[in-house]
């Protein structure tokens, strides 16, 4: 039977009725755009990050040095190791892998690390630190307490489902004095009307870090108590950090 010419032009338009993300839980968004984080980073590699000019060379550089405004917020003495994680790395750490006088002992985790190492296996690329699989909300199942010199995490946090949990989490796995580096651009979840990943937004006003979507918002500050305090924060371009020191 042929359908009627009406009921072929209505239900495009219903199926084209997009979801607003903002009212729905962020697990679901996450869960939902995995498939699209997944294709950014093959075109990234495919296109040797030709969107963004020298992040493919910086990334697979070796020999990269650790940026200096990170190095300075460690203590270590000339000659240490020196622990560092980065939460949230993606298929490839933004951190410095080497330093002039510190042996750097360098862990990358994400959530969808096992997709981005088929990635790079299959585009033949041996990264200087594989990332590991593993929940940014759940890293102290995955790394023993105290066990860091260095905690980041860089334009990542907005795409977890519970980036405040994952901030206490990285805390936990920092060692006792140690600095917990948070890199992004602020309220990124409203610039990008919520699309995808982007759940979440990060504020600072003064030394006071909120963490908000619509009906939630919350001081990481007082989240945190006395385990952590905000210590300064400085901006690199558009590049928001904001730097919390374990107590």
């Amino acid at each position: 039977m042929k359908r009627p010419r009406w009921l072929s032009a209505l239900r495009p338009r219903t199926a084209a009725i997009p979801v607003n993300w903002a009212e729905r839980p962020p697990e679901d968004a996450w869960q939902a755009s995995i498939d699209g984080e997944v294709r950014f980073w093959r075109n990234w590699l495919a296109t040797k990050g030709a969107q963004y000019p020298g992040s493919y060379d910086r990334a697979l550089d070796a020999g990269l040095e650790l940026q200096p405004a990170i190095a300075e917020l460690i203590v270590a003495p000339a000659g240490a190791t020196v622990k560092l994680l980065d939460v949230g790395a993606g298929p490839l750490t933004f951190l410095g892998r080497t330093h002039p006088t510190w042996k750097l002992e360098l862990t990358a985790v994400d959530a969808l690390g096992s997709q981005y190492s088929e990635l790079l296996d299959d585009a033949g690329l041996v990264p200087p630190v594989r990332t590991q699989t593993g929940e940014s909300e759940r890293l102290s199942e995955q790394f023993a307490p105290n066990s860091f010199d260095l905690v980041a995490a860089r334009n990542t946090l907005d795409h977890s489902y519970d980036p405040v949990r994952a901030i206490s989490e990285m805390v936990a796995c920092a060692k006792p004095g140690s600095p917990i580096v948070l890199v992004h651009h602020s309220n990124t979840a409203e610039k990008e009307k919520y699309h995808g990943m982007h759940q979440w937004n990060f504020e600072l006003v003064d030394t006071t870090l909120n963490v908000w979507r619509p009906g939630q918002r919350t001081d990481v500050g007082e989240a945190l108590g006395e385990r952590a305090s905000f210590e300064h924060s400085w901006m690199d371009g558009t590049w928001e950090h904001i730097v919390f020191r374990k107590a």
